[in-house]
């Protein structure tokens, strides 16, 4: 296979987001002392499971910044059931703390264990040991199949491609299945570098997409055509080659799918160190910004899981966005963040302007429609409020209504106050609303890096290379 071409800043991105030798060394000691314990505890109890590594240290295509390694305990189907309910996982967590280790109980599909070693996290799953991705039984039963398609496919070389194509991904924050992010899995990259070879391969690809874009690696569906009618909502469909059923890009959306196309369409103009996640531009945090926008902050009342609190944000935030419209209040944008320790939720809403006009237009039914018409021309002739009654140029009736409230963060206020608005599991959560010098006090610096990244729009990738 021809190597594939590096530009300086390429080489330079590599030796930074490449793990080292020691590194490597490091943390497959802790692996191995992990996997020992395990080892003992299935032959302790009598269990007939299989360990194997997984994740994207177990692939080699992990980042120096960003471990990604899981233990899976894999047992035939007989004995799976047993092994991936709340009672075993919760022995296996007191056996781990027994022997003085940092244990968290995590939840997926099933319970599962974060071990903390070193200060370095490694997830033990339990899941069942399968001969076909057909087979599967639960959703982390194809992850050794994904494992071994790809260490058979990609070279040495090829995996620092897939090093050099994640850094670029979290660079332009596409680079994430979960429901915050809804970008690209480690292994959806993995799929595009055994595509196309090269990370500046995959970039020349995707300046020319338009979505859908469709991608079968391994040819198992004859017509395009197919593929785009079985995922008509999918903008990036790329069939698993381990499971054709199945789209690997089923998390992409329209809008990480544009990010990443138009990225690689300037990068490839002008290359700059700016794209990738290692250079994060500090500067930002030091303008003032003039924005109008207001913010948000969420606190569930009970324990929850980061995926599920972040769509509950998501949520909430599309009902006052679509909400806030029957105000005339002109929502620009909007966005939700979720920090790592999934305590609190954050929303930004940015507007034209938080002062509404004095007076609002309403649009009644057209004349001819007899009774609706009398309806609302009764309701605007008792309104107090309602200044003015008209027909306009689509025959329609029209009025003119003083507004009881101009001001948007009233208007917030009085939409969150009526809890029925909510989801149930949220109507107890804590709310607070507050502008950007009172937030920037409230957040840490994790949602510090977000709200700037977010208010200031313009992504430092973007600048110098028009």
């Amino acid at each position: 296979m021809e190597k594939c071409r590096r530009s300086y800043i390429e080489k330079e991105v590599l030796s930074k987001v490449k793990p080292s030798r020691n590194k490597n060394r490091e943390i497959k000691t802790i692996v191995d002392a992990i996997t020992m314990v395990i080892e003992e505890y299935i032959k302790k109890n009598n269990i007939d499971a299989e360990i194997t590594i997984e994740g994207s240290y177990a692939k080699g295509t992990w980042l120096a910044d960003e471990l990604d390694v899981d233990l899976f305990i894999l047992a035939k189907p007989e004995l799976c059931k047993k092994i991936t309910q709340r009672e075993f996982v919760e022995e296996l967590e007191t056996y781990f703390r027994e022997r003085s280790y940092r244990v968290k109980r995590e939840y997926a599909q099933h319970p599962y264990l974060a071990v903390i070693h070193r200060n370095i996290s490694i997830d033990i799953v339990p899941g069942c040991k399968v001969e076909s991705p057909k087979n599967i039984q639960t959703a982390v039963d194809r992850t050794p199949f994904h494992r071994k398609y790809v260490l058979a496919r990609l070279s040495e070389e090829q995996k620092d491609e897939v090093r050099l194509l994640k850094s670029f991904m979290k660079g332009i924050n596409v680079y994430g299945a979960e429901v915050g992010v809804k970008g690209f899995s480690g292994y959806l990259a993995e799929l595009l570098i055994v595509r196309y070879k090269c990370f500046r391969n995959v970039l020349e690809a995707a300046s020319r997409w338009i979505p859908p874009v469709v991608i079968d690696i391994e040819n198992h569906y004859e017509e395009k055509k197919k593929l785009i009618e079985k995922y008509p909502q999918q903008p990036l469909i790329v069939v698993d080659p381990v499971d054709p059923s199945r789209n690997a890009a089923a998390a992409v959306s329209l809008k990480s799918l544009a990010t990443f196309i138009f990225a690689a369409q300037k990068y490839l103009e002008k290359p700059s160190i700016k794209y990738f996640h290692i250079q994060r531009i500090e500067k930002e945090e030091k303008k003032k910004i003039e924005v109008p926008c207001l913010i948000i902050c969420l606190k569930p009342d009970s324990e929850i899981s980061r995926d599920n609190l972040w769509g509950t944000i998501q949520r909430i935030a599309r009902t006052l966005a679509k909400t806030l419209k029957n105000y005339d209040a002109k929502v620009v944008n909007y966005a939700t963040y979720c920090p790592e320790n999934a305590k609190r939720g954050w929303i930004i809403l940015e507007f034209e302007s938080t002062k509404l006009p004095p007076y609002r237009e309403y649009r009644g039914p057209p004349v001819w429609m007899k009774e609706h018409a009398k309806k609302f021309l009764k309701k605007h002739l008792e309104y107090k409020d309602t200044v003015k009654l008209w027909i306009n140029e689509e025959g329609r009736l029209a009025a003119l209504v003083k507004q009881r409230i101009t001001n948007i963060e009233k208007i917030i206020e009085e939409i969150l106050s009526k809890r029925d608005l909510l989801p149930k599991h949220a109507r107890n959560y804590e709310i607070q609303i507050m502008g950007i010098p009172q937030a920037t006090q409230e957040m840490n610096e994790e949602e510090r890096k977000w709200l700037v990244n977010t208010v200031m729009k313009n992504p430092p990738w973007a600048e110098d290379t028009t």
